[in-house]
């Protein structure tokens, strides 16, 4: 994770600030389960070079329920933002919309990549984005999302050329390549 002309790339406590040309809003990204954090680097860089800072968050053992309050922090951190997103992948996802459920009036939105939450964002904005061969994500729980964009014929996570996930593996439960 390095910084450039545009994004100063700064470490804070559990994780790690993209501090690009804007300085109103902020999305803090929960990782996927067992997810290196710097997988994420190269989208999340390219968001704060386009004006939108974002805050990854390192999570206990990379297991984002070990950490789904760290937003609070990052919060109370950083008063100089307007607007605050969350964000996340996967399981990541799924706690980053617990958080803004529970936190309805700090959150302005959220963004879950193939994930959904566990409690309503029923009122909330929410843009969410999966693969159209995904046969991991539950359907059922996902329909609480109000807005989504599918991929189609795309992948359960970004493409590695895309920056997101180092090392593609197979998941066996549906032969997709993550």
């Amino acid at each position: 994770m390095k910084s450039d002309r545009t994004v100063a790339v700064k470490e804070e406590g559990d994780g790690y600030l993209f501090d690009g040309p804007g300085a109103d809003t902020l999305i803090i990204f929960y990782p996927g389960a067992k997810v290196e954090e710097e997988a994420y680097a190269p989208a999340l860089h390219q968001l704060a070079g386009k004006g939108v800072d974002c805050f990854l968050v390192r999570m206990p053992f990379r297991l984002a329920f070990l950490g789904m309050n760290k937003a609070e922090k990052v919060i109370g951190d950083h008063p100089g933002y307007k607007h605050f997103y969350m964000a996340g992948h996967s399981l990541g996802g799924a706690m980053a919309g617990n958080f803004a459920a529970e936190h309805k009036d700090e959150i302005s939105g959220v963004i879950l990549l193939a994930a959904y939450p566990t409690k309503s964002l029923k009122g909330k904005r929410v843009l969410s984005i999966y693969g159209s061969r995904d046969k991991v994500l539950n359907r059922d729980h996902y329909e609480k999302s109000i807005s989504r964009a599918e991929i189609m014929h795309g992948l359960a996570t970004m493409a590695t050329r895309e920056g997101m996930g180092r090392q593609p593996s197979l998941q066996k439960s549906n032969g997709v390549r993550r």
